[in-house]
């Protein structure tokens, strides 16, 4: 089996779309704003997969469990989640609901089609592949996302310059969800330090599974190993090598959620010699065994 079909990573909107059993778009579109409420219960079902556009969902009404990588969060009413390219996705609803809400659906290229991607990034970090945004809102803040989206679904269709106007209306929703986001004390940074931070992070992120040598993400980087485990060190109070192993042991979690896969298939996706040199390089970050892990997340995920 190719290694993209463990996880499979989709580029259009209408992925998204056909498991929320909403109608299809042209795959060209740069952005898609909706609002939808179900007139029946439904059962709603969404493998786990990646996809190559942000997502953010604005649940009005809403009760189930969603993963997000690893994690997995319950989402309930006024719940809003952003999934950025890369990340991983699952949820299943338990049993038929009816839930209500609203989405955008946006190419990494249309928000930063006039912004500069590293500023961005180190003033809203919650856009990074790495984040889990899970965002529990207030009546008041909910009612006031609220307005956003239909203010954007409103612009969407009304012809040349309505790009512009979504996308200001994307950064107001983005610095909204910035302050909405617990504030926390950081060091001053050098934006020298930040920049080469960022780009670092970004490449683990689309890279840890064929480049698992600092030196080469230093190579990449135009910089030294040392200077480059410095200024990651400074900046996180983690080391490189640190960064790779979570990204390591973050998609073995995945892939050890899904049934279908042998614990010597997933040695192979994730690069290891053999099934037993991914056993002890699990056991050491996670305490436990692939399968005992497996296991632990099959006995919480039961009905």
């Amino acid at each position: 089996m190719p290694k993209d079909q463990f996880i499979p990573t989709y580029k259009d909107f209408n992925h998204s779309l056909k498991h929320l059993h909403l109608k299809p778009v042209s795959p060209d579109r740069p952005f898609y704003i909706f609002s939808w409420q179900y007139t029946e219960n439904r059962k709603i079902s969404y493998p786990l997969s990646r996809q190559d556009y942000y997502d953010i969902t604005f649940f009005l009404e809403a009760d189930f469990s969603h993963q997000m990588n690893a994690s997995v969060n319950p989402i309930r009413n006024h719940t809003l989640h952003l999934l950025t390219p890369g990340q991983a996705e699952h949820f299943e609803t338990k049993t038929v609901c009816r839930p209500s809400g609203f989405a955008i659906y946006f190419k990494p290229e249309f928000i930063f089609a006039t912004a500069q991607r590293r500023l961005v990034l180190s003033e809203l970090p919650f856009l990074k592949a790495s984040r889990n945004n899970i965002f529990y809102l207030t009546p008041e803040e909910s009612a006031n996302i609220q307005v956003l989206f239909s203010k954007m679904i409103e612009e969407q269709d009304q012809g040349p310059g309505a790009g512009d106007i979504i996308r200001h209306y994307i950064f107001i929703l983005l610095y909204k969800l910035k302050h909405i986001t617990p504030k926390q004390l950081v060091p001053a940074i050098p934006e020298e330090s930040l920049s080469l931070a960022d780009r670092f992070e970004e490449l683990i992120e689309k890279n840890f599974l064929q480049i698992s040598a600092i030196d080469q993400y230093a190579a990449l980087l135009h910089v030294s190993p040392n200077h480059l485990s410095e200024t990651i060190k400074k900046k996180t109070g983690k080391s490189p090598k640190q960064f790779l192993q979570e990204a390591i042991l973050l998609e073995a979690k995945l892939l050890l959620k899904q049934d279908n896969l042998s614990i010597s298939e997933i040695a192979f996706q994730l690069n290891f010699h053999d099934a037993p040199h991914f056993s002890r390089f699990f056991r050491k970050h996670q305490q436990q065994s692939p399968l005992e892990f497996r296991k632990q997340y099959k006995s919480k995920t039961k009905p």
